[in-house]
């Protein structure tokens, strides 16, 4: 079953970070919304861990009240480990001057050996960042 993450961008947080660990093999789907109004595209940049560093997947912006949507599988483990666990995160991001932007991520994660819904099992954690 979908879950559903919601924050803002505001005062001097420009960016916020999601972060978490889904099994694999895994399917990922999301859509990100931008709640906000005026010109402030919301900067959406999605990615996975690999061997000490982030390696960036999907990058793109969402206009004022639009949303978009990704999807991507990811395979085998590329942390190093033999875990059959992956670390992901999503960074969302406002320019400097713009305005504050309440945003929504919607996300399942299914595994692909059999097709079960992993959404429940994979905790996300938000940071926010100057």
């Amino acid at each position: 079953m979908a879950r559903t993450l919601k924050s803002s961008l505001t005062g001097i947080w420009l960016m916020q970070t999601i972060k978490m660990t889904v099994p694999l093999p895994c399917r990922i789907e999301y859509s990100v919304k931008h709640k906000g109004e005026g010109n402030n595209d919301l900067r959406v940049r999605f990615g996975n861990f690999v061997h000490l560093i982030w390696g960036q997947l999907h990058d793109f912006e969402v206009q004022p009240g639009k949303s978009k949507s990704r999807s991507m599988e990811l395979e085998t483990d590329m942390t190093g480990a033999e875990d059959n666990l992956q670390d992901v995160r999503w960074r969302l991001s406002r320019a400097v001057l713009t305005k504050e932007i309440d945003w929504e991520l919607t996300y399942t994660i299914t595994r692909l050996k059999d097709h079960t819904d992993a959404t429940n099992g994979c905790e996300a954690t938000i940071t926010n960042e100057d």
